[in-house]
């Protein structure tokens, strides 16, 4: 990850930038049948903080996955 360090978001747009960006993710989720848990809700408020990048979360989203720490879709 980033070392501890947090990184800089310039401004309050690249912060509504990212948050954005998070709650339209966990909306279209929503409408394809899945609910995001909440270790991957808490990374993605990381991102949207500016505490990662979007690098760092698809790697801890990847490293996840492959331990295969993802539930089943709720029908």
């Amino acid at each position: 990850m980033n070392s501890g360090k947090l990184m800089q978001v310039q401004n309050a747009g690249e912060m509504s930038r990212r948050q954005e960006a998070v709650n339209n993710t966990i909306a279209t989720q929503r409408l394809e049948g899945y609910e995001i848990d909440g270790t991957t809700l808490d990374e993605m408020q990381r991102y949207a903080r500016g505490e990662a990048s979007v690098t760092e979360l698809i790697t801890t989203l990847q490293q996840r996955l492959e331990r295969g720490e993802f539930g089943q879709r709720k029908l």
